[in-house]
């Protein structure tokens, strides 16, 4: 009796961080005009259209700008294509990122969710930054992750796997890595 009630306190305690918006402090920038800024990689949920995209942030000779080189945000198909910061739970519990090393050439990070997994950014051969992981034991670059769910109790997703597709480097053929929880 007594664990069930502590379960229904976190769960409605977890469930306010996610609906009250981000405090003074919390809001993210999420566009600096002054900054250029080239698409990395998103993640797809099979929950709803929204999807949290990641962007690189570039200085003026093309490096990654230090000390914030990678920039998280929404955009809300479910609101017309709305572009929003990620709320302090979200950044805290699921699609944050920490970072393990910043260099202006190389990042490394993983997300906060999973720490068992790094991911790095670096140039490819064309001089693009892109998304790399090692996935069944050999490099992958990474091009897009989904994430699928299914609702359980009090509106906490359950996740059921994340696919995460990608590109062979080396032999240009796709690939795909599923992961289970």
């Amino acid at each position: 009796m007594e664990k069930s009630r502590h379960i229904r306190r976190l769960a409605l305690s977890f469930m306010i961080f996610l609906i009250i918006p981000a405090g003074p402090g919390e809001t993210r920038v999420v566009f600096q005009p002054d900054t250029k800024r080239e698409f990395l990689f998103k993640i797809q949920r099979t929950r709803d259209a929204d999807e949290v995209y990641f962007d690189i942030l570039l200085d003026d000779r093309g490096d990654l700008k230090l000390p914030e080189p990678i920039v998280t945000y929404w955009v809300r198909h479910t609101s017309q294509g709305e572009i929003e910061p990620l709320r302090w739970a979200e950044r805290r519990f699921a699609y944050g990122i920490k970072y393990l090393e910043k260099r202006p050439d190389f990042v490394s990070f993983y997300f906060v969710s999973n720490r068992n997994m790094a991911f790095h950014v670096r140039k490819d051969p064309e001089k693009q930054f892109r998304l790399y992981a090692i996935l069944d034991d050999m490099e992958t670059r990474v091009t897009d992750i989904i994430i699928f769910f299914q609702m359980r109790f009090y509106g906490f997703p359950n996740i059921e796997k994340v696919e995460i597709y990608g590109i062979n480097p080396e032999t240009g053929a796709k690939v795909i890595t599923i992961l289970y929880p």
